[in-house]
């Protein structure tokens, strides 16, 4: 983090504009899951993305004029929790003064990894309709671009590998526990079900496969899967694309489609290419899947969704 210093006169020599958080905000300091008690003046680091290219538990807000606060849009979520769940999208904008829109909260991408931002104060959020979704946040600024404010869920970023831990015992004993996280699938639709079935790793090829068990108790679907639009990433945040992929008895190394029949569970596999032995966990893989009811023809579907993976063991052979 000594890197970081250079960019600190620079911060310090700012004018500081007061943002605002929903919740109890408070400025004395933190210990967050790592133990670590952290301050406000304090300088943390970003690590890597958790889903792919983008940030999960870290938000940027990017004031468009030297007046605008954070306040200025706490308006356009129930709550910033909102921009944190919102896993990546954009959680929109509202209008403002004058009918003009209001900045929205966006998910950090990968441009941010590595970088470092100023503690300004925390807020703690605790919904009253839920009282056990609660979350401590962190408003910081960029070291590096003061006008950009970032949002953190310190818990949740420092548990995934987003922040930098200042505990150094923590961060080993995270590390250890990789390969011992279970694996978790967001479903693309409620209409199909997908099942994780395994990830297969050749040494020889260098190649990683992971298997999928769809299904569905629709009419009769046709699905397809492009290799262009699959991508899976390690925790040191390579990308790996695909080289081929396969729907029940099909495979190819483009694109293709099959047919699902109904209450009928049909195998899929997406190969990804150039990966190394050494990569014992794939940290997240998307697999996006068009799909659209036999009688309408696939090329005809306007259907698609993104199924996501965290935390894929290899078992490599």
């Amino acid at each position: 983090m000594k890197q970081c210093s250079f960019f600190i006169a620079l911060l310090l020599a700012t004018i500081s504009v007061t943002a605002q958080l929903p919740g109890k905000k408070f400025k004395t300091p933190f210990k967050a899951v790592d133990s670590h008690e952290y301050k406000v003046g304090e300088i943390v680091k970003m690590g890597s993305p958790s889903k792919g290219k983008l940030f999960e538990n870290i938000s940027i807000y990017n004031k468009t004029t030297f007046l605008e606060t954070l306040s200025a849009v706490a308006g356009t979520a129930a709550s910033v929790r909102s921009a944190v769940a919102s896993k990546g999208r954009d959680i929109g904008s509202a209008s403002g003064m004058n009918g003009e829109p209001k900045p929205a909260f966006t998910a950090a991408d990968d441009t941010y990894s590595n970088q470092c931002a100023s503690i300004e104060y925390f807020s703690f959020y605790q919904d009253k309709k839920n009282p056990s979704n609660k979350v401590t946040f962190v408003a910081a600024k960029m070291v590096s671009n003061p006008d950009i404010t970032i949002v953190i869920d310190i818990e949740s970023a420092i548990r995934d590998g987003e922040l930098y831990s200042y505990n150094i015992d923590y961060s080993k004993i995270r590390e250890s526990n990789l390969t011992t996280d279970s694996t978790t699938l967001t479903q693309f639709s409620s209409k199909i079900q997908t099942q994780f079935l395994s990830a297969i790793g050749s040494k020889d090829k260098q190649e990683i496969t992971v298997n999928l068990l769809l299904s569905h108790k629709s009419v009769h679907q046709l699905v397809k899967l492009v290799t262009d639009d699959q991508s899976a990433y390690d925790f040191e945040g390579n990308e790996y694309k695909s080289s081929s992929i396969s729907i029940g008895s099909k495979s190819s190394s483009y694109d293709l489609f099959n047919k699902v029949p109904t209450n009928v569970p049909v195998k899929v596999s997406v190969t990804f290419q150039k990966i190394l032995p050494d990569v014992k966990v794939i940290r997240f893989a998307s697999i996006k899947v068009y799909f659209a009811d036999e009688v309408d023809g696939i090329y005809f579907s306007k259907n698609s969704g993104t199924l996501e993976i965290k935390n894929l063991k290899v078992n490599w052979q």
